[in-house]
């Protein structure tokens, strides 16, 4: 098994995301077929795996950065440019 030398983590709950998504033009053909019950049902599911994630990469010792969306943009540009300065050769 390779493992990445690092990773981002973009975190962001599944009410917001279920907001998001409502509020797009044009939905995903993948979330097109739900209705709002189940498609919150999937986002949570998704979340919940992406959390698992990155707590298995942690605990085996990947180096990762974790951005939290509710966070103004330049800041979290700034902590990815620092992070990818520091970690990426």
């Amino acid at each position: 098994m390779i493992l990445p030398n690092g990773f981002i983590y973009v975190k962001l709950n599944s009410e917001e995301i279920l907001k998001r998504l409502k509020n797009r033009d044009r939905i995903t053909h993948d979330h097109v077929r739900f209705n709002e019950k189940e498609l919150k049902k999937k986002i949570e599911k998704q979340v919940e795996y992406l959390e698992l994630s990155y707590s298995k990469l942690q605990v085996i010792g990947v180096k990762g950065l974790v951005v939290d969306s509710f966070l103004p943009i330049n800041h979290n540009i700034n902590k990815i440019n620092d992070y990818l300065t520091k970690n990426i050769s």
